[in-house]
């Protein structure tokens, strides 16, 4: 019952509904209403109870004001459980978005009287199937995966057109990798209801998990114009504008507004949203979003990433101190002495340096190839010029096939650039930085550095270097200025 209200009123783009995964955290929580709407920065609860016994049901629901923790109002509904159930959910709806003076547009009023099914049996079966869908994510058990596919399949032998059920169904294809029928499923449930959200939602993962990216942005799109509420499809937009479509202002608009409406996975968005400022050069910011999952949320892939946000800040000192705190709480070994090697490298104390490098190969650890890029560079900084040489050929030869099979990828032609930047090859270094800045003119913050980075520093004095570093720099600041604009209007909040 919590989801369906959930569902109808993330369908009022008047209003700011929190998700279920937010909300769920207070279900026995031993806190008062003004803590819990402080928490969530959420106006009024809707707080309630189910009760069903054989065919009689009551629902009781509030709406309280979290600021004076009073009820604006309180209904109870007694009614036998039959489809009189569809007429409830529509009118606690619309009677909340009346209450908090929600603008309901003719079309949102629409959609919030259509139904899943008329079938008050087949709706219990699919609610029920998904259910064991939300245990199947929670728990990773299969054989909550197998339980809602025969709940699904129960549902619609009782009604083939629930929407419900469809949608359920072609999830769970998707799971168990039949995209066929995930398909099928979800053109049948648009067929019937092309207003309902959740088929686009799913069709929208299913382009997503087959790399069709433009495809998969324009049902996630298509979702969030009928659910404005939807957190997660607001996610998954900002993380393919930023990830796939090197748009960062597409990206910030989506990953802010699914940060508004889902609390509990702020921290996995705060990643994104520092590697968004970090794209634009927004560092101090940048480092504020990484600093803020670390202190949540402290893992291997948190402690890179704050890592390489202090390193293009050259505060290597401050990255040791960092390195040596969050490295004795969880068990990153690789990632924490492959870090403190490349902080030693950069501030140019090849002596300790060496010895993390030591460390990491006695530990049986072997350097990724971008990697080598950077030890040749402190090689040749050490006098170890034939060691140096042997690695920047493994590279090139290996980044060179690369570029064959996959094409100018920025991966490719940044770190080609890198490697004939060490080997004083100008016309190729700015060739393939061209290429790399028109593919990513960022690449995860290396424009912050490229003109101080050792490895650059046979092109520090070239023309067409310093203009290519210069017309990067432009853009991002373009950027950055649209994001502070987009902030005063209020259409970010970050």
């Amino acid at each position: 019952m919590q989801n369906e209200i959930l569902n109808h009123l993330q369908k009022i783009a008047d209003l700011s509904v929190r998700s279920r995964t937010s909300v769920e955290q207070y279900r026995d929580a031993n806190k008062d209403m003004r803590t819990i709407g402080r928490e969530l920065n959420a106006a009024y609860i809707l707080e309630g109870s189910v009760w069903k016994l054989g065919d009689q049901f009551r629902l009781s629901a509030q709406l309280i004001d979290t600021r004076t923790d009073e009820h604006v109002w309180a209904e109870t509904y007694d009614v036998l459980y039959s489809d009189t159930l569809f007429v409830i959910q529509t009118h606690l709806a619309k009677r909340i978005a009346t209450s908090l003076h929600a603008i309901l547009t003719p079309h949102e009023a629409l959609r919030l009287t259509l139904r899943y099914t008329d079938n008050i049996n087949s709706y219990d079966y699919a609610i029920r199937g998904t259910q064991e869908m939300a245990n199947f994510w929670k728990y990773s058990d299969r054989k909550h995966l197998d339980a809602a596919l025969d709940l699904f399949t129960i549902s619609l032998k009782m009604d083939p057109v629930n929407i419900k059920a469809l949608v359920g169904k072609g999830n769970v294809c998707l799971q168990k990798q039949q995209p066929d029928s995930t398909i099928f499923y979800c053109d049948r449930a648009i067929e019937l209801n092309p207003t309902i959200p959740d088929a686009y939602h799913l069709k929208a993962e299913y382009y997503t998990r087959r790399e069709k990216y433009d495809s998969a942005i324009v049902f996630y799109q298509k979702t969030v114009d009928l659910a404005p509420n939807d957190a997660m499809a607001h996610n998954q937009l900002g993380q393919l504008y930023f990830i796939r479509k090197n748009d960062v202002i597409n990206g910030m608009r989506h990953l802010s507004k699914s940060m508004e409406l889902n609390i509990s996975s702020q921290p996995y968005i705060y990643f994104w949203v520092g590697w968004c400022f970090l794209q634009v050069g927004d560092y101090e910011r940048a480092d504020h979003y990484f600093k803020k999952e670390v202190e949540i949320n402290l893992n291997c892939r948190t402690i890179g990433s704050y890592s390489w946000c202090l390193a293009i800040r050259q505060k290597h000192e401050q990255a040791y101190l960092f390195l040596d705190s969050a490295c004795a709480e969880v068990d990153c070994e690789s990632d924490c002495i492959l870090e403190n090697w490349y902080h030693s490298y950069c501030n140019k104390d090849y002596d300790r340096a060496e010895n993390y490098l030591r460390e990491y190969r006695e530990k049986g650890y072997e350097l990724a190839i971008h990697w080598k890029i950077a030890l040749a560079d402190m090689y040749i900084r050490m006098g170890r010029e034939d060691e140096a040489g042997s690695l920047l050929e493994e590279c090139r030869i290996l980044y060179e096939n690369s570029l064959e099979r996959w094409g100018e990828i920025w991966y490719n032609t940044f770190n080609l650039s890198a490697i004939y930047a060490i080997q004083g090859e100008k016309e190729k270094v700015l060739t393939y930085l061209s290429k790399a800045f028109d593919i990513d003119m960022d690449g995860g913050g290396w424009i912050g550095i490229i003109d101080v980075h050792s490895i650059y520093q046979n092109v520090w004095d070239e023309p067409e270097f310093k203009e290519l570093v210069k017309h990067a720099k432009t853009k991002r600041a373009a950027l950055r200025a649209q994001i502070r604009e987009m902030e005063e209007r209020g259409e970010i909040n970050l």
